[in-house]
């Protein structure tokens, strides 16, 4: 058994356990929902959007056969992925739109519609906490 901190990723405090091929990913992970880093500045800034695309790139190395998440249904490894792959593609987007000098409001409106043409998850009023915890940065 491997007990891990991950941490500051979705929280200061992320940890993990791997046992057996079964990982236990915490809010790291969720099922078919959209990821929410708890970046409400002045007050909540402990999420790090980067270091939590770094956190489930470490993950996915372990290759977990079952991958248990926080929220949602058990899945395999393929969920890793799909988290990753969501916040790599608003930390893509939030840069290349930021470095182009798009307003924050602007930058918001475009991820959150181009991310929702692409997953149909739950919870896309979390989408804006991603992009401003990836513009801030």
């Amino acid at each position: 058994m491997t007990l891990t901190t991950h941490g500051p990723a979705h929280t200061v405090g992320d940890q993990t356990v791997h046992v057996d091929g079964v990982l236990f990913g915490g809010d790291l992970l969720e099922t078919r929902m959209f990821p929410l880093p708890p970046h409400f500045p002045p007050f909540d800034t402990d999420a790090d959007a980067h270091r939590w695309i770094t956190a489930l790139d470490e993950l996915a190395a372990l290759n977990p056969e079952i991958v248990v998440p926080g929220h949602g249904e058990i899945a395999d490894v393929t969920l890793i992925h799909d988290v990753r792959d969501y916040l790599t593609y608003v930390r893509d987007e939030t840069t290349r739109l930021r470095a182009n000098g798009v307003s924050l409001d602007d930058t918001v409106t475009a991820v959150v519609t181009s991310a929702r043409a692409k997953w149909d998850w739950d919870n896309p009023q979390w989408i804006p906490f991603s992009v401003r915890a990836f513009y801030v940065d």
